[in-house]
């Protein structure tokens, strides 16, 4: 099972390690979060399982 808390954890800490002071870091992380949860709102609408919408945030979270 995909632990979509721990791979958002870390995101973040991956981030705070680079530049997270950075302006045009803190958009990107902001754009990744707002991406993720669009993400899982059309897994959702697609009526997937679970996994699969775990999976869907996870992909973003990734690329």
């Amino acid at each position: 099972m995909i632990d979509i808390e721990k791979a958002k954890k870390e995101f973040v800490d991956h981030v705070n390690k680079i530049q997270i002071n950075n302006p045009k870091v803190q958009i990107k992380v902001a754009h990744t979060f707002r991406v993720i949860e669009n993400c899982k709102k059309i897994a959702t609408s697609l009526n997937l399982k679970e996994e699969e919408i775990n999976l869907a945030e996870l992909i973003r979270i990734i690329t």
